[in-house]
């Protein structure tokens, strides 16, 4: 069976702007977290939501337990996020950043937190920023035995300190199930290539339609954020409106996938994968290259919303594009 497990990372890197990161509240609607929820109820599958659980400690426990309970209403199942900044003060963001007592201790108190706030081991974990390294899985070893797994790992990301045996095939580090989340190549030029993940904000949906016929894998995984189906710029609250376009690309995607017969899942079933490995690459062929140029301009373009080097480049070219229109205009 074509199991695809759509993830949603729920976190709040500031609570003033917890509005923009969870609820997404405009008028009497919800954007945020419940507007997941509602898709999800509405196509009838299962949603993985990866709650961010060190964040108890910097805004309370409340905090999270809203959240928890929003989800179990939609009868959909939390697991287990952990940004370490928020449990260490004046921590770092990444997980091999920190030795391995550190790590150790960061997720002991995580998964502690977790089954305190949820009542129940969560059976996968996602690290903040897609990054690890080795230590953080002999750890996880360690800590857990085997029985979470792991959902962090992206091939030829440029945090991640990982050196995985597979590019998105599930192996095992120790008696840890890793499952990487599903890439793909999305550029080729001029010696360059580059990977992005099978998301749903950044993958555009002539990728997905492609990605989606590559049955020889058992698993995929699909990556978005809490705040995805919010417009904004630069996570600046009275920018924010609803995101249409992005609500579309959601439905879309679990409608193509669902046409291609794979079936939504969640982690509460033992994982297998007995597919073969591959590097799925769109760019493999003239017409992939050219489409692999559009696409990646395009998810460029999306990014230089809270991106501010690539704002700019953007401003600069469309300021650029703005005045050779005018100067024809004078010509003609």
């Amino acid at each position: 069976m074509n199991k695809i497990f759509l993830t949603v990372d729920v976190e709040c890197h500031n609570i003033k702007q917890k509005n923009l990161y969870i609820d997404g509240k405009i008028g009497n609607s919800y954007w945020g977290v419940r507007k997941i929820l509602e898709i999800g109820k509405e196509k009838d599958i299962p949603i993985n939501f990866f709650v961010d659980i060190p964040e108890c400690h910097e805004y309370g426990d409340g905090f999270i337990e809203e959240i928890i309970t929003l989800i179990h209403s939609y009868g959909q199942k939390c697991y287990l996020h952990i940004h370490p900044n928020f449990l260490i003060q004046g921590g770092y963001h990444y997980f091999w950043q920190y030795t391995r007592e550190e790590q150790k201790e960061i997720l002991q108190k995580s998964i502690s937190d977790f089954e305190r706030l949820t009542g129940y081991k969560s059976k996968a974990i996602r690290t903040g920023g897609y990054c690890n390294d080795q230590t953080y899985y002999e750890v996880l070893d360690e800590v857990s035995g085997g029985d979470m797994i792991d959902v962090t790992h992206c091939t030829d990301y440029v945090n991640s300190h990982y050196q995985s045996p597979t590019v998105n095939k599930m192996h095992y580090h120790g008696a840890v199930p890793v499952l990487p989340n599903t890439r793909f190549i999305c550029l080729k030029l001029f010696g360059i290539r580059k990977h992005a993940n099978l998301d749903v904000v950044s993958a555009n949906h002539n990728e997905v339609r492609r990605i989606l016929k590559h049955k020889e894998r058992d698993n995929m995984i699909c990556t978005m954020h809490s705040w995805n189906l919010l417009w904004h710029l630069f996570y600046l609250p009275w920018t924010m409106h609803p995101d249409y376009h992005n609500c579309r690309k959601m439905k879309k995607l679990i409608d193509c996938a669902k046409n291609e017969g794979w079936v939504f899942s969640n982690f509460e079933e033992p994982l297998q994968d007995r597919g073969t490995d591959c590097n799925i690459d769109l760019c493999d062929s003239v017409k992939g290259r050219i489409l692999g140029c559009i696409n990646t301009f395009f998810r460029m373009q999306r990014a230089a919303r809270t991106n501010k080097k690539y704002f700019a480049v953007y401003a600069v070219f469309y300021i650029m594009v703005l005045f050779i229109l005018v100067g024809f205009m004078f010509l003609f």
